[in-house]
């Protein structure tokens, strides 16, 4: 264990189990987040863990000895190359608009039935499996740091991943 001041390193696990959506948000959106471990554990039940390719999602009522096996377990988890695309983010962006299903009909031009079975889609693709209002948030919150996370390792050469993106070097 060591102390974050500043950047996480690639290997560094951040547990994020916040209950204020905005400050979950707001700390997933700094610099220094990117190239860690994610591990998501959410105030509401989590019907399935998921535990293959990161960022992690896990019942905040696991145990202790559990926890941190999950922990070890982390070391050698990466993230997997998800093809997340800007009609993804257009789609979550819809749902977490705050508007109902018959003024997003009209917003969108698509059914009621396509945009609960794009709803399903994006969560499962999270690892979620619920349709509460705090899942579908927690999926904006994955879908935008696997977006970042892809677009930036593009971005970078492989080398430099553990690096912030003022700190390369040629």
């Amino acid at each position: 264990m060591r102390d974050i001041n500043g950047h996480l390193k690639p290997g560094d696990v951040l547990v994020c189990a916040l209950n204020d959506i905005i400050l979950r948000q707001n700390v997933l959106k700094l610099s220094c987040v990117l190239f860690g471990r994610i591990l998501f554990m959410p105030f509401f039940t989590v019907s399935e863990k998921t535990t293959g390719s990161l960022p992690w999602v896990l019942n905040s009522t696991v145990t202790e000895d559990a926890f941190f096996i999950l922990l070890k377990k982390m070391e050698t988890a990466t993230y997997s190359k998800r093809n997340i695309t800007d009609k993804h983010m257009e789609t979550i962006g819809f749902l977490t608009s705050g508007k109902t299903i018959n003024e997003l009909v009209m917003a969108t031009g698509w059914t009621a039935k396509k945009l609960y079975y794009q709803r399903t889609a994006l969560l499962k693709r999270c690892g979620l499996t619920g349709t509460t209002d705090h899942e579908v948030l927690l999926c904006r919150d994955i879908l935008t740091l696997l977006r970042r996370h892809n677009v930036t390792k593009a971005e970078v050469p492989p080398s430099q991943h553990h690096l912030s993106k003022g700190e390369y070097y040629s």
